[in-house]
């Protein structure tokens, strides 16, 4: 338990985007280009879990999520209220490790010429990082790549050994926690 974990939630069946005009998106391939966007319209499907994945890779977390790591000092988080869904936010990790593409033999499909993005993703779990980053123990990360394919690519999420064990101490719902190879 003194090692960082990956965070895996379900999906909650719910898109973020919505209608493709809504958000700013790349000319040539049509992927999302806004990372942070967030739909003031936007209805949650499924409401029984802590945190979640829409059906367009977006983390959605509760207030029961934010007031689990709101007793430490977690830095690098920010949460951006779901204005049509009160007590619901889409989390923002703002704090980056480097995974390691290579050693997890993650798989790279179809990039796109003018934005330089990848179709697909392949490869993420289980999550390998780079040898020699400093992790500090009451922070949640995001990985540098995205995984998926389309507009359903995100990042993977890391907690360190702290922050980690405040969230299983809270059994937060729709939780799993997977080991990270560093």
């Amino acid at each position: 338990m003194n090692n960082p974990v990956s965070i895996i939630g379900p999906d909650n069946g719910s898109p973020m985007y919505g209608d493709p005009a809504n958000v700013a998106r790349c000319s040539s391939c049509g992927f999302v280009t806004q990372g942070n966007y967030v739909n003031p319209a936007f209805k949650l499907k499924r409401r029984k879990y802590d945190l979640s994945y829409t059906t367009d890779g977006c983390c959605i977390v509760t207030s029961a999520f934010v007031n689990c790591l709101g007793g430490l000092s977690v830095s690098g988080l920010r949460y951006a209220s779901l204005p049509s869904e009160p007590g619901y936010f889409r989390l923002l990790p703002e704090r980056i490790l480097k995974f390691d593409s290579v050693r997890r033999n993650t798989q790279f499909l179809d990039i796109c010429s003018a934005c330089g993005r990848f179709d697909t993703v392949m490869g993420s779990h289980p999550c390998y990082l780079i040898p020699g980053q400093t992790i500090e123990p009451a922070v949640v990360y995001r990985t540098d790549l995205e995984f998926g394919s389309g507009d359903e690519k995100h990042p993977v999420l890391i907690a360190g050994p702290e922050a980690a064990k405040k969230m299983r101490e809270s059994r937060l719902s729709g939780v799993d926690y997977e080991d990270v190879t560093l």
